[in-house]
């Protein structure tokens, strides 16, 4: 995590400053291998977690490519397919904890790395290593 936080600290001031009640709970790297498949998709808070806050204690997610362009796939609430986001390096996507998803194919023949961080209220607990996946 220090060395993903070093990374997404400019954003993390930045949302703080935009957003105060939110703080960074955690940011991991993650690296999707060349030719590799998509995730399932998933949302990163459960939705026991995720009941009875509004809009503005909602945490969300923001996904920063490290290199190439990684995609994201969000899904509608009927869980299909919505968009297909290609996220390039040197941007980001920043997404609320109820927005279900799954990181897309890496179709190169090239590792993919990225940052997922993780922001939460007071009111929202960091999902402890648990996504909520969906068949």
């Amino acid at each position: 995590m220090e060395d993903a936080a070093y990374i997404v600290e400019p954003i993390s001031r930045r949302v703080r400053d935009q957003m105060p009640s939110h703080i960074m709970s955690n940011a991991s790297i993650l690296m999707s291998l060349p030719n590799a498949k998509h995730q399932q998709r998933h949302r990163d808070w459960s939705s026991g977690v995720l009941e009875g806050l509004d809009e503005f204690n909602l945490p969300f997610s923001i996904f920063l490519p490290l290199n190439g362009v990684c995609v994201l796939n969000l899904y509608d609430d009927h869980m299909q397919p919505a968009r297909s986001m290609q996220v390039p390096f040197g941007s980001f996507c920043q997404f609320r904890g109820d927005i279900t998803h799954a990181g897309g194919p890496n179709t190169s023949k090239c590792y993919q790395f990225r940052i997922h961080c993780y922001f939460t209220t007071v009111n929202t607990p960091y999902p402890e290593d648990e996504v909520y996946v969906f068949p």
